[in-house]
């Protein structure tokens, strides 16, 4: 902060050759710049302290799911994800799943097959990688990342 300051704010160029006000102001500006900057690393440290303590926390990490709306996964997994009756029982849980097969899909809900037309119907219904093997939300995620390439 000082050499910035010392080099950036009070040019000693312009310093010499100001008169007594000119170096007043100068003086002024380079203590507000420093106050001002003072205070954003003090921010930006007690940040970084934050983040290491949630580092420090999180060094145990066992395992983590994932949130992705179906649209984004290849449609070669709809089979599988619709296939899931504990996914299907939290959409039902979290969105009213019935409210949005009734009249939109065409099709048995008791199926796959029609669990499948309500997936296309709807692609932002949320996936939960909870509800599926790491296997299964490994490879979604590979299909995922080269799809979006």
């Amino acid at each position: 902060m000082d050499f910035y300051v010392k080099n950036k704010v009070l040019n000693l160029d312009a310093v010499e050759v100001a008169d007594e006000r000119q170096a007043e102001s100068l003086l002024r500006l380079a203590r507000a710049v420093r106050q001002v900057g003072m205070a954003i690393i003090e921010f930006l440290a007690q940040f970084e302290d934050g983040q290491k303590v949630l580092r420090e926390k999180n060094k145990f990490l066992v395992e983590a799911f994932y949130a992705v709306a179906v649209g984004a996964i290849n449609e070669a997994f709809y089979a599988e994800i619709a296939a899931k009756d504990k996914q299907l029982a939290k959409w039902e849980m979290l969105l009213g799943l019935s409210a949005l097969s009734d009249g939109q899909v065409d099709g048995d809900m008791t199926i796959v097959e029609g669990r499948v037309g309500l997936l296309k119907a709807h692609p932002t219904l949320p996936l939960d990688t909870r509800h599926f093997s790491s296997e299964f939300a490994d490879l979604c995620w590979l299909r995922l990342a080269i799809s979006t390439r």
